[in-house]
């Protein structure tokens, strides 16, 4: 019995922590997260594509220095990963929100509402046995990670790069 209230346990602490942790994203990083969201509706091919490459590489890289004997280098594999996950919160917050938006277009609730609602549902089908676990979780991690990053790529690629010339001042 101990063992299914474990389980129950520690899916509905999952089911509370996540939503909490992508509204905080949202709220903490809009622009971001808002950014995301465009990348996700309007180049969903290539964020896919970009995730996939970068988990790819971000999980040979970790699995590589974890595999090492030295402790700095499991400790650096173990921070690459958390670092991973953390940007992919930003990506995934911008899933949220492109599904708040979706689901503000069928019913009258402000975005703030729908976005809650976004994140329960986002959250119940990544932890919905085998579907959950196997398909929707690892695709939306892929896009998440591939969102975000795809953000801040574009981001140094925008930024603009003139060099004005210092103030001078005449006496």
């Amino acid at each position: 019995m101990r063992d299914v209230y474990a389980i129950f346990g520690t899916l509905l602490a999952i089911g509370i922590a996540v939503p909490g942790l992508l509204t905080a994203c949202w709220l903490l990083f809009p622009q971001w997260v808002e950014k995301s969201a465009e990348n996700l509706h309007s180049h969903t091919r290539s964020t896919f594509l970009i995730g996939l490459i970068s988990t790819t590489i971000v999980t040979l890289f970790a699995l590589v220095l974890a595999n090492l004997p030295l402790p700095l280098a499991q400790f650096i594999a173990a921070g690459s990963g958390l670092v991973a996950v953390a940007i992919s919160a930003i990506g995934s917050a911008g899933i949220v929100l492109h599904m708040a938006r979706r689901l503000q277009t069928h019913s009258e609730l402000s975005l703030s509402a729908a976005f809650l609602r976004a994140a329960l549902a986002f959250t119940l089908a990544a932890i919905f046995p085998l579907v959950g676990w196997l398909l929707i979780a690892p695709i939306c991690l892929v896009m998440s990670f591939g969102a975000a990053l795809s953000v801040w790529r574009r981001r140094r690629v925008s930024e603009p790069t003139t060099t004005e010339p210092p103030l001078s001042i005449e006496i």
